[in-house]
C-alpha cells in the first residue's frame, strides 16, 4: 500500500519521479481561465491528442472520468479523478491509471487587470518499464508539450475575447 504524503495544497503520491512547474500568462482574468481549464469537455480542443472525455458533467472533487488520446498510433485511456478545486485559484486532479500515473495542479493568480498566470505543476511516475527506458525522451517533451497545450488555450481565450470586442 502506498505511503501517501502532504504537499502544499492537497497529497500527492510517494514514489513520483519526475516534476515540471510551467507557468504561462494570460490575458483573460483568473475566473474566466479557472472556467475554461474547469471544462473537461473541451479540452480536446487544447490538449494535443486527446480525442474524448468521457463526461461532460461539471468539474467538481471527486469526479472520475475517462479521457482517451492518441499516442504512437494507439489509442490510450486514462482515468482521472478531480481531487481538490478552490474556485479561481486551484484545480487538482490525479490519474493512476493510463501510461503513467500523474499529478497535476493548475495554480491561478492575479496579475494585471484582466490578466492572470497559470502555473502548472505536475509530477509523473513512470512505473511502466517502456516509459522508464523512454523517460529522457518523455522528459524531454513533457514541458514543451504541456507548455504548448496551455499557450493554446490562453491564444483561444484571447481570440475568443477580440471576437467579442468587435461584435
Amino acid at each position: 500500500m502506498p505511503v501517501r504524503v502532504a504537499i502544499l495544497f492537497g497529497e500527492s503520491l510517494q514514489h513520483m519521479s519526475y516534476h515540471i512547474t510551467i507557468p504561462v500568462e494570460f490575458s483573460s482574468p483568473p475566473e474566466e481561465v479557472y472556467d475554461a481549464l474547469a471544462d473537461l469537455g473541451r479540452w480536446p480542443e487544447w490538449v494535443e491528442n486527446m480525442t474524448s472525455v468521457s463526461t461532460t458533467q461539471p468539474m467538481r472533487p471527486g469526479l472520475q472520468c475517462t479521457t482517451e488520446t492518441q499516442v504512437l498510433g494507439r489509442t490510450n485511456q486514462s482515468e482521472i479523478l478531480v481531487r481538490k478545486m478552490i474556485p479561481h485559484r486551484l484545480i487538482v486532479i490525479q490519474s493512476q491509471a493510463g501510461l503513467f500515473d500523474f499529478w497535476t495542479e493548475f495554480h491561478l493568480a492575479d496579475m494585471a487587470p484582466s490578466h492572470c498566470r497559470v502555473t502548472l505543476q505536475l509530477q509523473m511516475n513512470f512505473s511502466k518499464a517502456l516509459f522508464n527506458l523512454a523517460r529522457p525522451v518523455v522528459e524531454a517533451t513533457a514541458e514543451v508539450k504541456i507548455r504548448g497545450h496551455l499557450e493554446k488555450l490562453s491564444s483561444m481565450m484571447a481570440a475568443n475575447l477580440h471576437t467579442r470586442e468587435t461584435l
